[in-house]
């Protein structure tokens, strides 16, 4: 094949992933993983030589390390054959990322896809935004309209029913189902926003970097998801350290993560499993009392029912807030009362987190059974299936499929070999992002930050092998390399020119 068909193939594949991720990761997450494999394949069909250039940076030889390790775990410790299939799924999905990361476009091309991949992301963005404003109820319809779960069949037709007659059928179901249907499309956006922001600035595409910028800030402050928010918060403050105080916290970084990953079972699992109950009663009280204090004493039984005179809501009026973030302004309105709300906020989001803690007592448990090579790769699913009940009746697991945590789970499944691992690949990246902000020390802080989102979603969320999460965060490397790579180019055009 010629190299100018060649590069054309490579370039529509590039412009097929920019067309397609980011409205599969809003309406499908989980097949996120299809544009990259697909890409990754076509490419070596169209490339013979791109397996050879695939293991030789100190990068790849660190996978190639982990790949061993992930595969002795599964064979060894974890002895099961699903687990042996994940972890080859895994490999596999890392291999495509590899794959077509090695593919170079051109200036032109690339400025091409960074346009078509922006204006994909913001139209899938306000997609999101107006589903969960208005609940027009899209995405369900799609999953009720059409059998997602029938592969065979390709996704065959059930029953039509157009999307208007759908939406006044299915009106509380969709509110419903809006509540947490776009989390991951949620994250996916965020993540995704900054490198192709700076993309669109390197092309002088400022109206369209801005018009990114700001669709996603709106995005992560439209929604409830209290996992979107934190990661901003957390990102931000450490990309704003990066900026101004970039020798310190080089200094320093590192020293404070290794401490973490060896201590977070200890900090995290501090709370006992066995006393669930308890604590789930002591915060039970605890919001009762606010309950008494501020809509008992304060307030007739009358109060419940003229509740949207108050712009100032609890939870215990009865009735399901709209938002967290409800305008606290008005003439009802006084110190004590934002006071009480804040305290009553504090023990409802406490009780909704509990059992995230629970989660990590049991893990810090099962850690310190296997320190050192874990319990096997993948077998956070299979430990306790097990369905347990406090004394409240509630009902939960005490690993519901992952430990919502990666550093846990990696501590969990492969031991401390693993995190090693783990933190020799972390090291590396941050290594690298140190070295770029010589090169573009704006577009360097705005990679820490990226960073910092997915390091904090990885500690509260999502399970660390999931194959939508792990394609998300290998399109993320894959732009911030063409990021760096048209910054270390413009610099070496302009010292030539000099």
């Amino acid at each position: 094949m010629s190299q100018t068909k060649q590069d054309n193939y490579f370039y529509n594949l590039f412009l097929f992933i920019a067309l397609v991720f980011c409205p599969i990761v809003v309406l499908a997450p989980l097949g996120s993983w299809t544009p990259l494999v697909l890409s990754a394949f076509v490419t070596l069909l169209c490339s013979k030589n791109t397996l050879k250039s695939l293991f030789i940076s100190e990068a790849r030889i660190l996978i190639i390390v982990a790949f061993l390790w992930i595969i002795i775990s599964t064979v060894f410790f974890g002895k099961n054959l699903d687990s042996l299939e994940k972890a080859f799924h895994f490999i596999f999905l890392i291999l495509a990322g590899l794959i077509v990361s090695n593919i170079v476009l051109d200036k032109t091309q690339l400025k091409k896809v960074a346009i078509v991949f922006s204006i994909s992301f913001i139209l899938s963005t306000l997609l999101i935004i107006i589903e969960t404003k208005i609940n027009l109820g899209l995405k369900l319809w799609l999953s009720k309209t059409f059998d997602f779960s029938n592969f065979k069949s390709f996704y065959e037709l059930r029953s039509w029913i157009n999307l208007t007659d759908f939406r006044k059928s299915y009106f509380y179901k969709i509110i419903s189902y809006n509540d947490t249907a776009y989390i991951r499309g949620m994250i996916s956006l965020t993540l995704l926003a900054l490198p192709l922001f700076l993309l669109c600035l390197f092309y002088n595409k400022k109206l369209l970097a801005y018009v990114v910028l700001i669709t996603s800030f709106l995005l992560a402050f439209s929604g409830s998801s209290f996992t979107v928010i934190l990661c901003y918060i957390v990102a931000l403050f450490f990309g704003i350290i990066f900026y101004f105080y970039n020798a310190l916290l080089k200094k320093y970084l590192f020293w404070f993560l290794g401490i973490y990953f060896l201590i977070c079972p200890f900090i995290l699992g501090k709370l006992d499993y066995k006393n669930f109950s308890k604590y789930e009663l002591e915060l039970e009280h605890k919001r009762n009392d606010l309950f008494i204090k501020y809509c008992v004493q304060r307030y007739n039984p009358d109060f419940i029912l003229i509740r949207e005179k108050y712009s100032f809501r609890l939870y215990c009026n009865g009735f399901r807030i709209k938002s967290a973030y409800n305008i606290l302004f008005y003439n009802e309105n006084n110190l004590e009362k934002i006071k009480v709300f804040l305290e009553y906020k504090f023990y409802v989001i406490a009780s909704q987190k509990l059992h995230r803690l629970i989660i990590w007592s049991y893990v810090k448990e099962k850690i310190l059974d296997k320190p050192l090579f874990g319990h096997g790769f993948f077998s956070s699913r299979y430990i306790s299936e097990d369905t347990q009940q406090t004394n409240s009746y509630t009902k939960y697991q005490l690993i519901p499929l992952h430990p919502h945590n990666s550093i846990l789970q990696i501590w969990l499944e492969l031991g401390i070999f693993g995190v090693i691992i783990f933190f020799i690949f972390i090291q590396f990246l941050l290594n690298k992002i140190y070295v770029y902000s010589k090169i573009n020390h704006k577009g360097s802080t705005l990679a820490f930050i990226t960073f910092f989102q997915v390091f904090t979603i990885g500690q509260i969320s999502f399970g660390f092998w999931q194959s939508w999460w792990i394609a998300v965060i290998l399109i993320v490397l894959i732009l911030y390399k063409h990021v760096f790579r048209c910054f270390k180019s413009h610099v070496l055009q302009s010292d030539s020119s000099s």
